[in-house]
C-alpha cells in the first residue's frame, strides 16, 4: 500500500518536473506588450457627427439622440451603436436635413451642458 502511493507521488513529481521545463522555454508575455485602448491614439472624425448622430464631449464620443457614450473611438463602433439603436428613427434624413438634425441635436446638448455648469 505504501509502495504505491511512493509510486503515485515520484509519478506527480516528474510530471511537474516536466510542466516546469516545458513552461519554462516559452518566453513570457510581459503586461507592457499587451494592447491598451487608451495607448492607440484614436481621435474622433468630425464627419462622424452627421453619418452616424455623435459628437465629442471631452474626448468621449456621444450619441446626439440618447447621449449614450461609445468606450473606444472606432468608427465601426460608432456606426454599429447608430445602425442598432437608432437606424429606424434616422435613415430617411439625408443631405441637408440631417446636417440640420445634427445642428439641432447638438445645440441641445450644449444648452442640457450649460444647464448643468452653470448650476
Amino acid at each position: 500500500m505504501l509502495g504505491l502511493g511512493l509510486l503515485l507521488f515520484l509519478k506527480l513529481l516528474s510530471l511537474a518536473f516536466v510542466l516546469c521545463s516545458v513552461t519554462a522555454s516559452f518566453p513570457k508575455m510581459s503586461l507592457s506588450k499587451q494592447r491598451k485602448v487608451d495607448k492607440e491614439c484614436r481621435v474622433f472624425i468630425h464627419s462622424w457627427s452627421v453619418s452616424c448622430f455623435f459628437t465629442e464631449v471631452n474626448g468621449i464620443p456621444v450619441c446626439l439622440v440618447c447621449l449614450q457614450q461609445v468606450s473606444v473611438v472606432k468608427k465601426y463602433n460608432i456606426k454599429h451603436h447608430c445602425e442598432t439603436h437608432h437606424a429606424e428613427i434616422y435613415c430617411g434624413l439625408q443631405g441637408q436635413p440631417r446636417r440640420e438634425k445634427v445642428k439641432e441635436l447638438v445645440a441641445g446638448l450644449k444648452k442640457q451642458q450649460s444647464v448643468f455648469t452653470s448650476s
